[in-house]
Formats: C-alpha cells, sequence, structure tokens
C-alpha cells in the first residue's frame, strides 16, 4: 500500500528509502541500505566510552563487544566475538542462497534474525513479507516496462 501511494504521488521530493533501494536493486542498480548488502560485520558502532560493538540495531551485548577504538582496528577484527559474530553472518546469509530474491535482500538485517542471531535455529521474521514486497514492486516495474 505504500509503494502504491509513493508512487501515485510521485513526487521526489519524498523518499521512502527501503523502497528506493528495493527499486534501485532491482533495476541493476548498486545497495543503498545496509540491511541489503549482506555484510553486517562491516558496520561497527562505537560509543562514547570508545568500545566497538555490532551494529546499533542489535543490542549491545558482551557476545558483541569487539574491543575499544584505541586497540585499533587490526585487533578489533581478529578478536574472537570479531571473528565469531562475521562467521555466523555468513552462516545466516548461507542459508538464503537459494532463495530467488537472494541478490536483493542478502539475507535481510541482523536485528530480524529470530531468537537470536546465534541460535542454530534463526530464521529472518521478515522473510515473507520482503518477498511480498519484492514480488509486488517487481510486478509493478513490469507493469511500467522498466524491467
Amino acid at each position: 500500500t505504500i509503494f502504491d501511494l509513493w508512487l501515485k504521488f510521485d513526487d521526489p521530493e519524498i523518499e521512502i528509502r527501503e523502497i528506493k533501494s528495493i527499486v534501485n536493486l532491482l533495476l541493476g542498480g548498486n545497495f543503498r541500505e545496509c540491511i541489503f548488502t549482506g555484510e553486517c560485520y562491516k558496520y561497527f558502532t562505537i560509543y562514547p566510552d570508545d568500545s566497538v560493538y555490532s551494529c546499533d540495531s542489535l543490542p549491545k551485548t558482551k557476545f558483541l563487544y569487539f574491543g575499544n577504538i584505541g586497540e585499533g582496528l587490526d585487533k578489533i577484527v581478529s578478536s574472537w566475538n570479531f571473528v565469531r559474530f562475521r562467521d555466523r553472518v555468513k552462516e545466516l546469509k548461507e542459508k538464503c542462497c537459494g532463495c530467488e530474491w537472494f541478490e536483493i535482500c542478502r539475507g535481510g538485517c541482523l536485528k530480524d534474525w529470530w531468537p537470536d542471531i546465534f541460535d542454530p535455529s534463526a530464521k529472518n521474521l521478515f522473510c515473507c513479507g520482503f518477498k511480498k514486497i519484492f514480488t509486488k514492486i517487481r510486478k509493478t516495474l513490469k507493469e511500467y516496462q522498466m524491467i
């Protein structure tokens, strides 16, 4: 519904970044949103106390603490927590490789994997919803003969 309204309104001043990103990706463009890159381990949050954690969309837990910025990037990306996190991100994304939408969503945002990204049974809560959105937007782009 939001996509239809956005399209109907056709105002370039109004940007719904997720929709714009999906349209851009379906048209062969580049990733705009980190949630569609599949490389969550490349995004850090640095807090005022110089502590480095994963993306701030995830909870600030001891398992997602990578170190202190004063230690330097080499030490941070070689920390046990970071290596474990990076490997887990890759594992989760591999669960999605066979999906027709993988090239667009890359498994989505880690914050949406439930019950916990480190739980072996973790699944993306919004997978089905995103598939519907992708299908709708692709269908509309085809109707407009854009793809």
